[in-house]
């Protein structure tokens, strides 16, 4: 088809991109990064790359490699109840196979009702579905209660071994080094999953000034409240020195509270399983504000070494996606949250989430539309969690490190549209907020990298912990942006508490009219983007191919058609944010690739083409510097009337790596 030339299309206030520059923090030379010291302590920065599926040295696997063993197909029963009849294949399926080794159960395209138990996966076990559209795989979650609809979980309580003191008085943030007791080095080993566990002791909240956060909730920040639980392996030990497998993201304060580490079993977790290619549904009543349905769509816990790709998730009141206690090393990837059912208020809407002690876990490539916290991690989590090149639309409020201090948290390339959208992203001192407890400092070790959006807001917590606003991918300017800037800031001024600071002083917040970064954290080029233009991807591509260069780009930013979209014209615009340097932009629809109109000055693209009726799959790509890109989420729209209704498997969602990986190996 003929590619016309763009027109106004609905984008009028595209971010201001200006050019890249080096950072300080992460600085390159020749073909590597190095991490600068950012005090007088020496502490760095750490590696975020062990985020993911077996920390990235694992490729996720090409369903069509893996052995479908059980395939089950729909019986459009439209009171029926499917769950039993899935869970004995599954059960089944896990029991007969080596659970080392990922097998497929593949559900053929049609509804599948679930009841409230919902759905267990097993270790081993790839539950693929036939698609993600209205055509495809339908989980629908029929039961009128708060339920997840499909659960990985672990088998029992983990077990812990002998504890050991930790010696050093100060590890440093980026060390990979501590010393324990002579005595009972002997207890460990090379290969060995340690917890170093940092209680939260009254010297460490006093310290903290956090002990005494009074206001209309009780304070959350109490003694054994804010343990951190970070999860290492021992890669070599030298004499009374155990070397881990990777570094902190904050530093340990003998001072403040004595640390410890133990041995764990991780034989209690789930593990080697992964999700794909469908559609999760919640039954609601009618009412957009109803709360008695399905709350998360895939919930996963005690589980390690799994992924969840290529889903939609549609009127849950919680989350798409949701990685809560003991959830290790998950790739989420390629998912979309859409149109959540509930109110717009506390414990709601977290589209893409962490809880719990969940650590190396990676987002990437998502959407997400009118959540509220839409990319955001709660309570101790320690570690790396990577949300990277995830795009947050009609956004209520702040992405962000929520609910009670998380470490180690990194947003790159987080793009907040359209213009003037009330979403944000923070590391805050949220002071007294909270639904049911004040929630004080929300997180250190947290790096803000290249994101988009009108405010982007980083507190400098109490000691020596420190957060991060590095570079911005892009300024929105226009007044009614500023004005939403401006709003963002008196919010969270007026929750600012310690024990000695009863409003947040304009110190706190400092910013200029020229950039969306804001507060007293460590702050570097607040009016451009940096180089590595992603800090995730250079330090994987560092760690598995020796060099940061190798990665693929980020994907454009598709503003519209909406995902769902029905439209009645079969004249379509399709258009986007790309990034300064794309050499073009591919729209691919339903399998066939088109090449958009680049607007050079403003950076956006366009395609207008026409579209027979029925359904369509879209998703983009962005060549730069000759290298083709990752893709984004699929999104599906519906043109007039559907008539036909066959050769829908240019509708499902399975992709080569060519396609979905974010660095280049070869």
């Amino acid at each position: 088809m003929t590619v016309e030339k763009a027109n106004e299309g609905t984008m009028l206030k595209p971010p201001v991109q200006t050019c890249a520059i080096g950072s300080k923090l992460v600085s390159i030379q020749g073909a590597g990064l190095v991490t600068n010291p950012y005090n007088h302590e020496g502490d760095r920065l750490s590696d975020f790359s062990y985020a993911g599926f077996y920390t990235g040295e694992v490729d996720l696997p090409e369903t069509k490699g893996l052995k479908v063993i059980e395939t089950i197909s729909s019986i459009d029963d439209p009171i029926g109840d499917d769950t039993a009849r899935i869970q004995s294949v599954i059960d089944r399926v896990a029991k007969e196979h080596d659970q080392d080794h990922m097998v497929v159960i593949k559900l053929m395209p049609g509804r599948y009702r679930i009841n409230e138990n919902g759905i267990n996966l097993r270790s081993g076990v790839l539950l693929s579905g036939s698609g993600q559209g209205q055509t495809g795989t339908i989980l629908y979650s029929f039961a009128n209660k708060q339920h997840a609809t499909l659960k990985v979980k672990g088998v029992h309580e983990p077990a812990i071994g002998i504890k050991a003191n930790i010696l050093d008085d100060y590890v440093c943030s980026g060390s990979s080094r501590i010393h324990i007791e002579k005595e009972k080095v002997s207890h460990f080993s090379i290969g060995d999953t340690i917890v170093l566990y940092h209680p939260s002791s009254a010297s460490w909240l006093k310290g903290m000034k956090m002990d005494d956060l009074q206001y209309k909730y009780p304070n959350s920040w109490r003694p054994g409240s804010v343990d951190m639980q970070t999860e290492r392996t021992i890669t070599a030990i030298e004499d009374n020195c155990l070397v881990l497998d990777f570094p902190l993201f904050v530093p340990f304060i003998k001072e403040y509270s004595q640390c410890q580490i133990y041995k764990l079993d991780e034989s209690y977790r789930t593990t080697d399983f992964g999700v794909e290619n469908m559609r999760f549904e919640s039954f609601f009543n009618g009412d957009p504000e109803d709360e008695d349905h399905a709350n998360v769509a895939v919930s996963i816990a005690h589980a390690k070494n799994g992924f969840v790709r290529n889903i939609s998730a549609k009127y849950y009141v919680l989350s798409a996606v949701r990685c809560g206690a003991g959830a290790k090393q998950i790739t989420v990837q390629n998912c979309s949250s859409l149109e959540p059912v509930s109110k717009v208020a506390g414990s709601r809407r977290y589209s893409f989430s962490t809880s719990q002690h969940a650590q190396q876990i990676l987002f990437t490539g998502c959407y997400s539309y009118k959540g509220r916290h839409d990319y955001m991690t709660s309570y101790a989590g320690t570690g790396p969690i990577v949300f990277a090149d995830n795009v947050a639309d009609t956004s209520y409020t702040a992405s962000e490190t929520h609910g009670t201090w998380t470490t180690g948290v990194l947003h790159d390339n987080l793009y907040h549209i359209p213009e003037a959208s009330k979403g944000f992203l923070a590391y805050a001192n949220r002071g007294f907020y909270g639904t049911t407890l004040s929630q004080g400092w929300s997180g250190a070790g947290c790096v803000a990298w290249n994101c988009l959006s009108t405010t982007i807001l980083g507190s400098k917590p109490s000691l020596n912990y420190q957060n991060f606003l590095i570079g911005v991918f892009g300024r929105y300017l226009d007044s009614e942006s500023m004005d939403i800037k401006e709003k963002n800031i008196k919010s969270y001024s007026n929750i600012y508490r310690t024990n000695t600071i009863e409003t947040g002083k304009e110190e706190h917040f400092k910013t200029s009219s020229e950039t969306s970064l804001v507060g007293d954290c460590y702050i570097e080029a607040p009016e451009n983007s940096v180089e590595p233009f992603s800090l995730f991807k250079a330090q994987l591509a560092q760690r598995i191919t020796g060099c940061f260069r190798n990665v693929k780009p980020n994907a454009p930013i598709l503003v519209s058609p909406k995902p769902e979209d029905v439209l009645f014209s079969n004249n379509v615009i399709i258009e986007g944010i790309c990034n300064k340097e794309a050499q073009n932009v591919l729209i691919i629809i339903d399998d066939e690739f088109y090449e958009a109109v680049i607007d050079a000055e403003k950076n956006i693209f366009q395609l207008v083409i026409e579209l027979k009726d029925g359904y369509h799959k879209i998703y983009a790509v962005q060549k730069v510097n000759g290298v083709i890109g990752t893709k984004n989420a699929d999104r599906f729209i519906t043109i007039n009337e559907v008539t036909d209704h066959t050769n829908y498997d240019r509708l499902s969602s399975e992709y080569s790596l060519d396609l979905t990986a974010l660095i280049e190996k070869g």
